[in-house]
């Protein structure tokens, strides 16, 4: 991860305007309220365009799409809605969840905003993306997973990892050690969700390049 990734897990919206001013449009945020705490989300552009819900990978936030969201052939054809994950950035809900969980959070941002959507996620964003399309099929339009995580040997808890799952973990960001639970618990949720990729109804794309825009 790069010296600019860290630094956008600190950025808030305020922060963004001049990013934006260029397109006409602003995003607008949101939450959704739990019991545990909200999840945060962004809208941005025209709502009368194809709903397109990006989700960030592991560690990240929102902002980690700000480029895209300024590309003419992005805003001007799609409504963009851009979450943070739980437990990243604004969404105050803590914990480590399995991918199944992080899709059950997002039913209410699917219910208001996808009949349907294009649903796209990068990294350990796209395995949820294609887990919310398995969850949601009557609600997704396409998936895009990009440099996703998909079931493979080499998805398995590296060394630090499992050295990180220890009271090590308390010298390390609290983003990072968010990101470390979720890569140890990946490699069961990737095996979970292809048992059941026989549920997806729409087109799916997977890249494996990291830049592709």
């Amino acid at each position: 991860m790069g010296l600019t990734h860290l630094m956008e897990q600190q950025t808030t919206l305020s922060e963004l305007t001049n990013h934006f001013d260029t397109t006409g449009f602003q995003p607008e945020e949101h939450e959704t309220v739990f019991e545990e705490g909200t999840l945060y989300n962004v809208t941005y552009g025209d709502s009368t365009k194809t709903p397109l819900l990006l989700i960030h990978g592991s560690p990240g936030n929102w902002t980690a799409w700000k480029e895209l969201m300024v590309q003419p052939g992005v805003y001007t054809n799609y409504f963009i809605i851009a979450i943070d994950r739980i437990p990243y950035h604004q969404t105050t809900i803590k914990g480590s969840y399995s991918l199944i969980e992080q899709s059950d959070y997002l039913k209410p941002i699917m219910d208001r905003y996808c009949s349907p959507c294009v649903v796209a996620g990068h990294s350990y964003g796209g395995a949820l993306a294609l887990q919310i399309g398995v969850a949601y099929p009557n609600q997704v339009a396409a998936v895009l997973s990009i440099a996703g995580t998909i079931v493979d040997p080499f998805q398995k808890p590296k060394w630090y990892n499992r050295i990180l799952d220890s009271p090590l973990q308390y010298l390390i960001a609290p983003f990072f050690r968010a990101s470390n639970n979720e890569m140890l618990r990946l490699s069961d949720d990737l095996y979970a969700l292809e048992n059941n990729w026989y549920r997806l109804k729409h087109h799916y794309f997977l890249y494996k390049e990291e830049q592709i825009f």
